[in-house]
């Protein structure tokens, strides 16, 4: 979880960096969007509400495979297939520009310390790879778990995202069983 963190962050600052900051508004968004549904099956989780929870993680994994593996996708294509003249950083890894400014400049060219560039879009297209890579992960996490509940019949107790954090409820569980 905190490698996703890491390399959102590093995303929004080299976006930033590389005048990319269209591909950081939307990555921020498309990550918000996600969060809304899941964090309402949490809490309706926690209260008891099954229906509601079931129905909030349904909309949670649609949007999650709409937005995160669909969408997401595509806005890393565009990174990549950017034409030059509008973003010349995606041409080089490193070189010399005379018209940046003589000691630490960022300018469209990436980050530039005495006049000689190095490109920030392609450390951002990695990340960006990085990220989508986590996010087919988690996604097959989400889907092993909506099996776990058809087998169970929708009872997600014993589920293991709340294990750790309640395990005086699951272990009064174990009891009743």
């Amino acid at each position: 979880m905190m490698a996703h963190h890491i390399i959102t962050v590093l995303l929004l600052c080299f976006s930033l960096l590389s005048y990319f900051w269209f591909f950081g508004c939307v990555i921020l968004l498309l990550h918000d969007v996600v969060d809304i549904p899941l964090y309402v099956a949490k809490a309706a989780h926690a209260l008891k509400w099954n229906v509601t929870a079931n129905v909030s993680f349904f909309l949670f994994a649609l949007s999650f495979l709409l937005l995160r593996l669909i969408y997401f996708p595509f806005i890393a294509y565009l990174s990549f297939t950017q034409p030059p003249h509008m973003y010349p950083s995606i041409t080089f890894l490193m070189r010399y520009v005379p018209d940046v400014h003589p000691i630490v400049d960022i300018s469209s060219y990436g980050l530039c310390v005495a006049k000689h560039c190095v490109s920030t879009a392609w450390v951002q297209n990695l990340l960006l790879i990085g990220l989508l890579s986590l996010h087919v992960f988690w996604y097959a996490l989400v889907i092993k778990m909506i099996i776990n509940q058809f087998k169970k019949g929708g009872d997600v107790e014993g589920d293991p995202r709340y294990m750790d954090k309640h395990p005086e409820h699951h272990a009064e569980h174990e009891k009743h069983e």
